[in-house]
């Protein structure tokens, strides 16, 4: 296992620190949390146990600094041998998602060669298009008048409609079919799927809470009747006491010497992360909070560059004509490199 190259004690709340904290946010439910794990303890004698160094587990994948680097800690932390699923959720950023996970899964391919398996992409639509088409053109005619009316606000002018169509809760159940492939192709018996849910996540999002890991873990055991599922985030997680925010993740990165440049937040689909939108907004606070240098090109900057090139264009070509006396009959060949990630 490869040494990091500077040391970061992740951040650890003791059982009622963490309880405390639960209490405290809005979307979680602690009734539900202690009913669920009281179940799986009688059940199973635990509610989430760490698998033993080189267990095949299943990890969910979006090419985002979140999935990247809880991909990275299972391997280098926990020694656990990581099959990577990635979705095809129909959104148009998913193709660079998968650039992301290309690059990462050739630097990981190198640095833990023994602990890789290749990602599997599979189709998971994030909303039905019937419903997806009609919410995004034609939301005049399919929102209750009296919903619209309740959601307008005066002052600014404008209605507010939120969109919930619970996708984060649903996601593991794709990836437990995955690991039910796997047995049949692989031979391999994974009951044990992580994802990379924020202590923040469940802050906006109740599909992303810890009380919601739990329902659907308890969920995805009944209905298999299969209770060796485990369904938890590294990064979010009571059992191991673990509490991470993006910002500690890109320390961790940094103390991995996991480069993040590559990796992929917008919400825009741009080639690049565009830089302005909320979740490009909260990678570049997070680089900021964490004290590290954010390595990422952003659509903005790239245009911003394009525009200083294009300003010096005419001295430069005057620059060329003086230099060559005026003799040079073509126009010079001015090549401009595409700095990509």
């Amino acid at each position: 296992m490869l040494k990091c190259s500077r040391r970061f004690l992740m951040p650890r709340l003791s059982r009622n620190k963490f309880t405390k904290l639960l209490k405290e946010r809005p979307f979680e439910n602690i009734t539900v949390i202690n009913l669920i794990e009281g179940f799986l303890r009688k059940k199973r004698g635990c509610v989430i146990r760490i698998p033993n160094k080189g267990t095949n587990i299943i990890h969910l994948v979006s090419g985002g600094i979140d999935s990247i680097v809880t991909w990275a800690m299972l391997m280098e932390k926990y020694g656990l041998r990581v099959h990577p699923i990635s979705l095809k959720t129909g959104q148009k950023r998913h193709i660079y998602e998968l650039e992301s996970l290309k690059f990462y899964s050739g630097y990981f391919k190198k640095k833990y060669p023994k602990l890789f398996v290749e990602p599997f992409d599979i189709t998971y639509l994030s909303s039905p298009p019937e419903i997806a088409s009609r919410m995004r053109y034609d939301i005049e005619n399919n929102v209750h008048p009296q919903i619209l009316k309740e959601k307008y606000d005066p002052e600014t002018n404008t209605i507010r409609i939120t969109r919930k169509y619970l996708f984060p809760a649903f996601v593991p159940f794709p990836a437990a079919r995955c690991a039910l492939f796997f047995d049949m192709q692989r031979n391999l018996k994974m009951r044990t799927i992580s994802m990379s849910v924020l202590p923040s996540d469940g802050l906006y999002n109740e599909s992303q809470t810890l009380t919601a890991l739990r329902g659907t873990m308890l969920g995805l055991c009944t209905f298999t009747n299969d209770y060796r599922w485990q369904i938890f985030s590294p990064c979010f997680e009571r059992e191991l006491g673990s509490i991470m925010t993006k910002s500690d993740l890109i320390k961790l990165a940094e103390a991995y010497r996991l480069p993040l440049g590559h990796t992929y937040s917008c919400f825009r689909a741009t080639p690049r992360n565009c830089g302005t939108c909320l979740a490009c907004e909260v990678r570049r606070r997070a680089f900021t909070e964490a004290g590290v240098k954010d390595p990422t090109i952003y659509e903005e900057d790239n245009r911003s560059f394009f525009k200083l090139i294009q300003k010096n264009l005419v001295p430069l070509k005057e620059k060329i004509h003086k230099v060559t006396g005026g003799r040079s009959r073509k126009k010079p060949r001015i090549i401009i490199k595409d700095y990509t990630y």
